[in-house]
């Protein structure tokens, strides 16, 4: 398993800042793990072991990156709280199948102090507020010049607690006759913003797409999306009556760069490539559409271009739409989709840049096989939402699938019990005489 699951996080394509596991995946691979390390673990773990060990660990893992991602969101509600409680205890309820390779039955403090945090963050606000490690500067201002302060007797720490407490009694008092803060005004929300960089030299259609699609097959393609998107019209005609560009002569581009912007003016940038060489591998990103008014779908980019339709540049893309299956929740709770081969245009399509709304992370479901006759694409994929918040935030919600029978925490505990009855009997010591060394002192 160890050799199977290091291959499969190696032949993960890459996304955003998510780590490249070329050298192993697991923890033994690594020296002074960061917290950064940890979590790109955890954001590639279910898709790379779903299928190499018990359902239980895999859908116990899945309710605790919700609790997560749930617990450490910028806003909360009551109804993310609840969402937050919700993911805690079917975690808890599934857990019990580590109890049996840990050695105290998971009864640690850490797992203990995942109960507080809806509590904590009720009381205190968000958790990205605060932390529970203490800065040298804040050491120095809580315990060196209180330590100063003091006779330096048996009673420092009283003292030095009593200091403490009356400087920030005066803070507070000094906030509360303050003037108020003047708020930020609200300048609104900025419209997205999409540019293509990274410009490579004009070609003509057919020197373009043929290594890519089918001439023929293309220039259909692309005079029905004028003929629909362009045009508004709701049914495409014969090919002789639809719209063509001005020219043959398009000019591709490698990146977009998306810059979307929050309710509070901060700009959140993306990147979408669509490279032949990105440090010396290929990088064809995936990302969500726009389709219609209110739906989206996913595509695989394979090419941004500008054309001239009408005496105006127009900024297009040319991606392999991927269609979500029929076969019910994935073990993993992600989405499952597949490439559309089967369908029209071999699932090509083509769309305006600005209706590119973000990257998104699609990887192979490496249980599902490969299409025969090609080994580059896998029959089923996930949608894997377990990278960030802005990914859980525009994906489909998680659907986890129940177990029929599972390990309970009644079974560990009758487990146990057990095991304490086969060593003693009728309040004897069951241990065998040669068990008991013939150094023992108190053997006669």
């Amino acid at each position: 398993m160890l050799l199977n699951s290091s291959c499969r996080a190696s032949q993960l394509p890459p996304y955003r800042k998510l780590r490249q596991f070329h050298n192993g995946f697991f923890l033994s691979n690594l020296r002074n793990v960061a917290y950064a390390e940890l979590k790109d673990h955890m954001a590639i773990l279910l898709v790379v072991i779903h299928d190499l060990v018990d359902p239980q660990f895999i859908i116990s893992m899945r309710y605790f990156i919700d609790f997560y991602f749930s617990a450490t969101s910028k806003e909360h509600t009551d109804a993310s709280l609840q969402i937050v409680q919700d993911s805690l205890e079917d975690f808890q309820k599934y857990s019990a199948i580590f109890a049996k390779y840990s050695k105290c039955g998971l009864a640690f403090p850490k797992k203990h102090m995942l109960s507080k945090y809806v509590g904590d963050i009720r009381n205190m606000g968000c958790i990205d507020g605060y932390s529970t490690q203490q800065s040298e500067h804040q050491h120095k201002k809580d315990a060196k010049s209180p330590a100063k302060r003091t006779n330096e007797r048996y009673s420092s720490v009283k003292q030095m607690a009593e200091f403490v407490h009356r400087r920030d009694l005066l803070f507070d008092m000094q906030a509360q006759n303050s003037q108020p803060r003047i708020e930020k005004p609200n300048l609104g929300v900025q419209p997205t913003t999409h540019k293509l960089i990274s410009k490579l030299n004009p070609s003509s259609i057919n020197e373009l797409f043929a290594s890519h699609v089918n001439v023929g097959q293309f220039e259909r393609l692309l005079r029905s999306f004028l003929d629909t998107r362009m045009e508004g019209r709701n049914s495409t005609r014969n090919l002789s009556n639809m719209p063509k560009l001005d020219t043959e002569i398009v000019t591709r581009y490698q990146t977009l760069i998306i810059d979307d912007y929050d309710v509070d003016g901060i700009c959140v940038r993306e990147k979408v490539h669509a490279r032949e060489n990105y440090h010396g591998r290929d990088r064809y990103d995936y990302a969500i559409f726009r389709d219609g008014e209110s739906g989206h779908i996913y595509g695989h980019v394979i090419m941004f271009f500008k054309a001239v339709y009408k005496g105006a540049a127009i900024s297009l893309c040319l991606a392999r739409r991927y269609f979500h299956t029929n076969d019910g929740p994935h073990i993993t709770g992600l989405t499952t989709v597949e490439p559309g081969l089967n369908r029209s245009y071999r699932g090509l399509f083509i769309s305006l840049v600005h209706d590119l709304i973000q990257p998104i992370y699609i990887v192979p479901d490496f249980s599902s096989g490969k299409f025969d006759g090609n080994d580059a694409l896998y029959r089923r994929y996930l949608v894997n939402t377990d990278t960030d918040h802005l990914s859980r935030s525009v994906a489909q919600p998680s659907t986890v699938p129940l177990l029929p029978s599972f390990i309970t925490w009644e079974h560990v505990s009758d487990e146990h019990s057990e095991a304490e009855t086969d060593t003693t009997i009728d309040g004897v010591n069951n241990t065998s005489t040669s068990d008991i060394s013939e150094d023992d002192p108190m053997v006669e």
